[in-house]
């Protein structure tokens, strides 16, 4: 008796973790699935202080640079820039980030802060020495991350 109520608690624990194996996978399905279904264009690029307000970036930031940016189900994408970026993309393994990979072969990770059918949002961290002084103000403003919101 001690054997069955093992086998039928080894089977519960079997079937659990194979449907949490499904949804997981199905989880990275709808992710790729959204990200490839349309370009997406650029809307607004902040940066973070390190007092943690989102402001938008200087002006030598390259904001105005951002092109739109299209993900296919093969693996690679396309920019809408003048010099034509391409390269391949992947999903990391939790499905939390997008791993790019140019076709120069430059790899850059980034968080995909939140996904939905119509708005994809992506950000990573600036390197430590990240900063802008203005001139004017001689004000000095620290940064720490990044984040561009892209929509259909």
């Amino acid at each position: 008796m001690k054997a069955i109520r093992t086998y039928a608690l080894l089977a519960a624990l079997l079937w659990g973790s194979s449907l949490a194996s499904c949804k997981k996978s199905e989880q990275a399905k709808e992710k790729s699935s959204l990200l490839t279904t349309a370009a997406w264009k650029p809307g607004a690029m902040e940066w973070q202080t390190t007092q943690g307000n989102w402001i938008t970036p200087p002006s030598w930031a390259g904001a105005e640079y951002l092109a739109p940016i299209t993900f296919y189900d093969n693996g690679t994408y396309t920019t809408g820039t003048t010099s034509g970026s391409a390269g391949a993309w992947q999903l990391s393994t939790d499905k939390t980030q997008l791993v790019m990979v140019s076709s120069g072969g430059t790899s850059s990770t980034v968080t995909i802060a939140s996904l939905t059918a119509n708005s994809l949002q992506l950000s990573h961290a600036l390197p430590a020495d990240t900063y802008d002084y203005n001139v004017s103000t001689k004000v000095t403003t620290n940064f720490t991350n990044t984040r561009t919101t892209f929509s259909h």
